[in-house]
């Protein structure tokens, strides 16, 4: 475009300023005065009435000229300079001389290319008709060089993203790329374990969803819940008279058929780590020492049990969390933070003593309240305090906001997880103990008028109606792309927070709010899926600080960067990606990426995900409306086109030259 409009800008300004005179004359039907008709004498004394006017006998001397006004030797017509440019690279231009002959120069990018008005001509034409014809081309000249040079002007940038490529570059946990299934919903049965469906393998997993999870490279998973771990007793699912038992929190019958022997089956087949969560609600400190002991211990009462339901080696189940959400008066077992510090502190040491090795997680609120107390007496036996949050907490009541409620949330985890490492600080266990942020979401779950802790009457109308309600989870309409840059958005706080977030799981994986929603003929990929699947296979395992200037995107008082962005680098500081999301709801957002004190120029490969609306969602009718795509994208003088409310991975590769690293195509 900038190209199309230099030389039009040329060829309708030379033309239409800088013809010869005569033959203007005879368009205007103006009769020459004598006056204008200036000698060599004339010419001189003009020039010392105004020193700044320069005398130029053709088009060839304007380069280099400085002056604001200039006279043409030959007529004596007076031109103002308007307006200056510079051009971004060397290039032949065909163009026409003041006689109106063709030329073909070479403009170089950095030379300045002057623009100027006839105002001899102006003069004239005040005096008499103005020329509709000539006004028009003028217009459009000085239109042109407007167009041209506001692409071209800082202003235009709306986002600068700058990589410090000397800083020490930091290795991320993959286990912030983690998952979460509950028995809740579909999540479980239907899910990922659908025995006797003709998409099922000969232990009941879904092969469609295995392979889906496989592409997801979902690398660390908690079970069983959730606030249904709060009344789950493990011995009811394993070995093989499982008995049919009351899903206190949830309000339905729980077959057991899926238990442990079954996640960690169903771990192994996916190949992410499993992540065990114990019933801090109505078990006890016993039970969840036995649960251990099943899992990976060799001898005693309850490894052998292991060993009689067919599992002879360890499961070697490495991370667990004590309780789920015990700080909210609504679980089963909540306790206030003077009961659940001691709780956790004596649970963590009995835990050890079944298995020194094990990596051990609390529930706590994200609170100085709770945390503060519960680390003065737990720190020490801690790996992970456990934190959720979901932005739109739809428990009771289900609604579908629109994309720009979705995305105006996109800075809220990167604020919370400022919070929680803050008061980590004040603690004195930041850097010993990490963040495990094992629930997280956009959408909270809905789970309408439903009394928990209490065994429900299967049959009444009520509870047939709350169950029947959690269907609205499902509703594909709901989840548009902000709930997959909402997601990439958190990643990116994740990545940012690399030294303290080692481990944070959607939740959950399968159905409900998942990323994956599974049917008895099929899967359906959301927008989401594929945002959480670019950032676990496509980026590197490095991450380097970066800076970001953006416009701001405002909905009523609130407002967020337009523009958010993370770097990545491998091993050997060669292989670069670099995550963008451009979260304006229907404009393109012009970007300059700057790697130190380079800028990047020309085409890079890039998977974009975006999509031909805001609210465009997946669908069983439309599985495939919102995909990713593998495109090149174009880097000019680093500056770059984001297309709306879209991520983008660019990738960048370096070459060395002598003892320095240099980038191709960086200028």
């Amino acid at each position: 475009m900038r190209k199309f409009s230099w030389m039009l800008l040329v060829l309708l300004v030379f033309w239409a300023g800088c013809q010869d005179q005569p033959k203007v004359q005879e368009k205007l039907n103006i009769k020459q005065s004598p006056s204008a008709l200036q000698t060599k004498e004339t010419v001189d004394a003009q020039l010392a009435e105004d020193e700044k006017a320069m005398v130029i006998g053709s088009a060839k001397e304007l380069k280099g000229v400085t002056a604001k006004k200039i006279i043409w030797k030959k007529d004596g017509a007076k031109m103002a300079l308007v307006r200056s440019y510079k051009p971004a690279e060397y290039k032949e231009e065909k163009t026409f001389n003041r006689l109106g002959e063709p030329i073909t120069k070479k403009v170089k990018v950095d030379e300045v290319l002057p623009l100027w008005f006839d105002m001899t001509e102006y003069t004239n034409m005040k005096r008499e008709k103005f020329n509709k014809k000539r006004a028009i081309i003028l217009f459009l000249s000085l239109l042109c060089c407007v167009l041209s040079c506001t692409t071209q002007q800082p202003a235009s940038i709306r986002a600068n993203v700058t990589i410090n490529t000397d800083a020490t570059v930091k290795t991320y946990n993959p286990m912030i790329f983690g998952g979460f299934l509950e028995h809740f919903g579909d999540q479980i049965y239907g899910g990922v374990y659908e025995p006797g469906s003709p998409l099922a393998d000969e232990d009941g997993f879904r092969k469609d969803v295995v392979a889906a999870l496989k592409e997801l490279n979902t690398t660390a998973v908690r079970w069983p819940g959730g606030c249904y771990v709060s009344g789950y007793h493990w011995e009811d699912g394993v070995g093989k008279n499982r008995p049919i038992t009351d899903d206190m929190v949830w309000g339905v019958k729980e077959t057991n058929t899926f238990g442990t022997d079954e996640f960690i089956k169903l771990s192994r087949l996916v190949g992410w780590e499993p992540y065990i969560c114990n019933n801090a609600g109505n078990g006890t400190i016993e039970e969840m020492c036995n649960w251990i002991e099943y899992c990976n211990g060799t001898t005693g009462k309850y490894a052998q049990m292991r060993k009689d339901n067919g599992h002879l080696d360890p499961m070697n189940v490495n991370i667990w969390s004590i309780g789920n959400e015990n700080y909210i008066k609504q679980e089963i077992g909540y306790k206030p933070i003077e009961e659940w510090a001691p709780f956790v502190t004596n649970a963590a040491k009995a835990m050890r003593k079944v298995d020194p090795t094990v990596q051990i997680a609390a529930a706590t609120s994200n609170t100085r309240e709770w945390i503060l107390p519960l680390l003065k007496d737990a720190g020490p036996y801690l790996n992970y305090i456990s934190i959720h949050q979901y932005w739109f907490p739809f428990w009771q009541k289900h609604e579908m906001p629109d994309y720009m409620a979705g995305i105006m949330k996109s800075e809220g985890p990167d604020k919370m997880i400022s919070d929680v490492v803050d008061i980590l600080d004040e603690s004195g266990y930041r850097g010993r103990i990490k963040i495990a942020f094992d629930e997280w979401n956009l959408r909270g779950w809905h789970h309408a008028k439903f009394p928990r802790k209490t065994v429900q009457d299967y049959d009444d109308p009520e509870v047939i109606e709350a169950v029947k309600a959690r269907e609205k989870n499902d509703i594909a309409s709901q989840y548009n792309m902000s709930d997959a840059l909402f997601s990439a958005s958190f990643l990116n706080a994740c990545l940012r927070h690399s030294d303290d977030v080692t481990m944070a799981n959607i939740a959950p994986t399968v159905n409900t709010r998942g990323p994956l929603y599974v049917h008895p003929k099929g899967i359906v990929k959301r927008t989401h899926f594929y945002a959480l699947a670019m950032y676990a296979n496509k980026l590197q395992p490095n991450t380097v600080p970066l800076k970001i200037e953006a416009e701001k995107l405002t909905q009523g008082e609130n407002s967020i960067d337009v523009v958010d962005g993370v770097a990545t680098v491998d091993e050997t500081g060669k292989t670069w990606s670099i995550a963008l999301i451009n979260r304006h709801p229907s404009e393109s957002i012009t970007c300059a990426v700057n790697m130190g004190d380079k800028s990047l120029n020309g085409k890079f490969p890039a998977t974009i995900l975006t999509a031909d609306s805001p609210e465009a969602f997946n669908s069983i009718e439309n599985p495939d409306r919102v995909a990713p795509k593998e495109v090149e994208l174009m880097f000019e003088k680093g500056v770059v086109n984001l297309p709306p409310h879209s991520l983008a991975i660019v990738h960048i590769m370096l070459t060395m030259k002598g003892s320095a690293v240099k980038i191709n195509g960086m200028e």
